[in-house]
């Protein structure tokens, strides 16, 4: 990220840790929706694509911010607020295509994702995309390992999450 960290540590007096990042504010459109500011950051609503998007994610902020990207892109969102609670509602309703965290409670997102695979028709999969802090070397490669199709990482880059979406799911219309 071009920036630097350093340390300065004196014996008996202690330590301090820097660092310094170079960080440009981004140019944000808001708009308000029942007093709440939400980022619409340029996308609109693409009339030729329709789909139904499960969210599984467990932390409210994070549900707040997707599900408002993913209803300006005019889609139907649902949230599951763990990896339980997806596998039931993705038996009980047809997805277009699933974003998954990976660290919910109850059942993380490889297991839930595994769970997804192991019960759905092979022929006719259901684009799953990770959400993730997880972003250490190997993260990519175990989320594919169990199944999924694509990973984003957090903090969501809104244009980063748009464009993957409307990629897997013009893949699979």
């Amino acid at each position: 990220m071009d920036g630097q960290i350093g340390v300065k540590s004196i014996v008996d007096l202690g330590t301090a840790f820097w660092f310094t990042l170079p960080l440009v504010k981004e140019r944000q459109c808001f708009k308000q929706k029942s007093n709440k500011a939400i980022m619409t950051s340029g996308f609109d609503k693409d009339e030729s694509i329709t789909a139904h998007v499960l969210l599984a994610e467990d932390a409210k902020a994070n549900q707040d911010l997707i599900s408002a990207l993913i209803q300006r892109l005019g889609f139907k969102i649902d949230i599951a607020s763990d990896g339980l609670q997806a596998v039931d509602m993705w038996k009980k309703n047809q997805y277009d295509l699933i974003l998954m965290d990976l660290n919910m409670p109850n059942m993380n997102g490889l297991e839930t994702t595994e769970v997804i695979r192991n019960l759905e028709n092979p022929d006719q999969p259901t684009p799953i995309i990770a959400i993730t802090v997880n972003a250490m070397k190997g993260d990519m490669k175990n989320c594919i390992a169990s199944g999924m199709n694509d990973y984003i990482e957090k903090p969501v880059d809104f244009e980063k999450i748009g464009t993957i979406i409307k990629l897997w799911l013009s893949k699979t219309s």
